[in-house]
């Protein structure tokens, strides 16, 4: 049986219920480092997009980030693009 999914259209609604979930998520990432002696750490970002929660050991997080690729460096604008800019 899968649920269906809308968004919530009330803001005041989207936000008690992204605390709820955040609260449950946190707790089941906990529960899954104790029991199982496993590196765990999650993020989230707040509806509005502006506040980011986590919770793990700041070592998962300096791993994850160390894994990733290095960004490449700002390109310079090629000439037919400084034209164009014109």
């Amino acid at each position: 049986m899968v649920a269906s999914r809308r968004k919530m259209e009330s803001e005041e609604a989207r936000k008690v219920c992204f605390s709820k979930r955040r609260a449950d998520l946190f707790k089941m990432a906990s529960e899954l480092s104790v029991h199982f002696n496993a590196d765990v750490a999650a993020v989230v970002f707040s509806p509005a997009g502006n506040r980011a929660y986590s919770i793990g050991d700041p070592s998962v997080m300096d791993r994850f980030l160390s894994s990733l690729p290095a960004p490449a460096p700002p390109r310079r604008p090629s000439q037919s693009q400084r034209w164009i800019g014109r």
